[in-house]
């Protein structure tokens, strides 16, 4: 804390301010903190003053003033503090042209009780940024994508504070730097990040869209797949009702007349529904691919006898070509026979 301090014959007069510039985020409020004192006992505050060095000069003895107690126009700095010891200026809608030095000056009863305090306070102004930062994949966010959110103040210092927050949720976490390793349709949203300090604030928002399988979406949770499950659930109390809910000596053939163009429009309800549980074109995809398989892995024929010259000796070997992936391991069958009375060498 700055304090700019006047020795008289009677007591202390003086004015204290942030001794370090102070931050604001455009468009948003700042407030200036300030102090001031005199001799409480032997004079009365009449008048306080703000001035900014920008349209202003010396130590504020004359107008303009950014805010003046004795006027009653409106704008967008505001006196907050009071006729006894504080000065605190609030400033709404802050600009860049509000950048600059500020000073506040108070005037009491008596022809000498006058103070402004000399020098004055800085206010810097500055652009709240969110950026996304690519660390994977490129074009349109896909699941898997990696990137980073980044908050960032140019005029910020070390007593700031970034709070995120996803579509007006809070994060228990906090930081410059939102970080994804991996995307998912469930991180798409709103971002907003707030940047806090003791004297000002500021948010700024983003939107992630993350590209996917819409079955994943968290918004289509109402799609035919989930609704055909009402469907068949459906149809299975209207057939239990039939069975179990009608005494059995009433199953007179006009009931049953009755009761089957029911259970047909039930089961045309539900065959979308059915259809879409059973997954046909994946199931039949499956099956043939399946088949496709079996048919690679089991392309091995039956083995048939080879006869040679001489009765009893010979060589067996599949009689149709052997199948094989390139880069596994295949086997050749074969066997052979020979008289006992002969001995394999070689």
């Amino acid at each position: 804390m700055y304090t700019h301090c006047v020795l008289t014959q009677d007591n202390i007069w003086g004015v204290n301010y942030p001794d370090k510039p102070i931050c604001a985020v455009r468009g948003f409020s700042v407030s200036i903190p300030c102090s001031y004192y005199y001799p409480t006992s032997n004079y009365q505050v009449t008048q306080k003053l703000w001035c900014s060095m920008n349209s202003n000069k010396d130590v504020c003895t004359a107008p303009p003033y950014v805010y003046d107690s004795s006027s009653n126009t409106t704008s967008d700095f505001e006196f907050v503090g009071d006729d006894k010891s504080n000065c605190t200026l609030l400033i709404h809608n802050v600009q860049f042209s509000y950048s600059g030095e500020y000073k506040f000056r108070f005037i009491t009863n008596v022809t000498d009780g006058r103070l402004t305090g000399d020098p004055g306070v800085t206010l810097q102004t500055a652009d709240l940024k969110v950026s996304l930062i690519r660390l994977s994949g490129n074009g349109t966010l896909k699941q898997g994508d990696s990137l980073n959110l980044t908050c960032d103040v140019t005029c910020t210092h070390s007593s700031s504070q970034f709070v995120w927050s996803k579509n007006n949720e809070q994060f228990n976490i906090s930081g410059p730097v939102l970080h994804f390793p991996a995307l998912t349709v469930r991180d798409s949203g709103s971002y907003t990040c707030t940047w806090k300090t003791n004297t000002a604030s500021g948010s700024k928002t983003i939107s992630l869209q993350v590209e996917g399988d819409s079955t994943e979406d968290p918004e289509n949770l109402g799609t035919p797949k989930n609704l055909s499950i009402w469907m068949v659930v459906l149809v299975t109390a209207g057939v239990m009702f039939m069975v179990f809910a009608l005494p059995a000596q009433r199953f007179t053939g006009q009931v049953v007349a009755l009761a089957l163009p029911l259970l047909l429009v039930l089961g045309l309800l539900a065959l979308p529904g059915l259809l879409g549980l059973l997954d046909l074109p994946s199931l039949l995809a499956a099956m043939i691919s399946d088949r496709h398989q079996r048919e690679k892995v089991s392309c091995l024929s039956v083995i048939s006898g080879v006869l040679t010259q001489d009765s009893g000796w010979r060589v067996n070997y599949p009689d149709k070509s052997i199948c094989a992936v390139r880069g596994f391991s295949v086997s050749i069958p074969c066997s052979y026979y020979y008289p006992k009375v002969q001995q394999v060498s070689v």
